[in-house]
């Protein structure tokens, strides 16, 4: 087992040398102080102050960067399945084989995701040896189709917050967009129904600092080539779901993020040009012109930035502004996590 562990670091690309299981020695000091991870199509990466403190190369093409609660570890979905996950206290590296391309965030240092057909799994990080086990197991009410045992099925936890998990099961994979059917499983196991919000795919789903509300774009195309794109919103409380749409272009949405005082903002296609919006008590509003894929504040002073290579694109350069100059750190990126406080 641990011959095929270490096998697995390498072909991953790890670049740090004596990776060791967490638990261990608690490694080089001042890395507590990472500020945000990114993934790009083929890299994963830690970065505290202004540089790359770790990374790790693969296909990261359809990963989104994220931290558990605790802020302890930034983690994010390899192609071939492994649960890629780098130590904020020390720089390490670690990769776990998992049965979905989408976990989340429990309480702590642990991780969850949904495996077919009705079990919801979780991870530690923080245990001594980390080994997936059932978490509970989640029976949906009847859909469509029959999920198959064991496999990633379009059966999705969006996230898990004050008033329970969130769970996405697409029931129509149309040409026209994906009918991601939401279910609110509250802290007392109680099923709550919210129906399908919106014809779309889930992307860049987000979940509020303070833990009560989630949001997602969903994405749906069409025959011309120009699709729509709905912004969801979900209070994990009271289970109420609110959509709004931005702007006039029909371009997918795939940046949105929680700005500090539980603004949401995104980045929407407006003329051919990526910009900023915000959402507000009359609807979405342009708050920068752009070219921009995010704006991040950071709390250790500066402002992280995505500028995309060209007007419209979905990628970028990843950077670091702080009193009027900026550092670049990584190309291609896709998206990017802000470590909790």
């Amino acid at each position: 087992m641990a011959r095929a562990f270490q096998a697995l670091l390498v072909a991953l690309g790890v670049v740090l040398a004596g990776c060791q299981l967490p638990g261990g020695s608690p490694g080089a000091p001042g890395l507590a102080r990472s500020i945000l991870a990114y993934t790009a199509g083929h890299e994963f990466g830690l970065v505290h102050n202004a540089s790359v403190a770790s990374r790790t190369d693969g296909d990261f093409t359809r990963a989104r960067a994220q931290f558990t609660a605790d802020g302890r570890y930034a983690f994010a979905v390899e192609a071939g399945r492994h649960l890629v996950v780098i130590d904020s206290h020390n720089g390490e590296v670690h990769a776990f084989p998992i049965s979905s391309h989408h976990p989340v965030a429990e309480d702590n240092s642990a991780v969850v995701w949904f495996e077919a057909p009705d079990r919801l799994m979780r991870l530690d990080l923080a245990a001594d040896h980390p080994e997936p086990g059932l978490h509970r197991e989640i029976r949906l009410p009847d859909g469509p189709s029959s999920p198959t045992e064991g496999r990633d099925t379009e059966t999705q936890v969006l996230g898990v917050g004050a008033g329970g998990v969130l769970i996405a099961r697409n029931e129509c994979p149309c040409d026209g967009g994906d009918h991601e059917h939401l279910y609110l499983i509250g802290n007392d196991r109680v099923i709550q129904d919210l129906g399908v919000p919106a014809v779309g795919a889930v992307s860049a789903p987000q979940l509020s600092a303070d833990d009560g509300r989630l949001a997602y774009a969903a994405n749906a195309s069409s025959g011309s080539g120009c699709g729509s794109s709905t912004v969801v919103q979900v209070d994990l409380v009271s289970a109420i779901v609110s959509t709004s749409a931005i702007g006039g272009g029909c371009a997918p949405i795939d940046h949105l993020w929680w700005g500090e005082v539980g603004s949401l903002f995104a980045a929407a296609d407006d003329d051919g040009i990526n910009s900023v919006w915000k959402y507000g008590m009359t609807g979405w509003a342009r708050v920068e012109p752009g070219p921009l894929l995010e704006k991040r504040p950071l709390r250790t002073g500066g402002t992280a930035v995505l500028v995309p290579a060209a007007d419209s694109a979905k990628t970028g350069i990843l950077a670091i502004e702080t009193d009027g100059q900026r550092t670049e750190l990584a190309k291609d990126v896709t998206t990017i996590a802000i470590q909790p406080a």
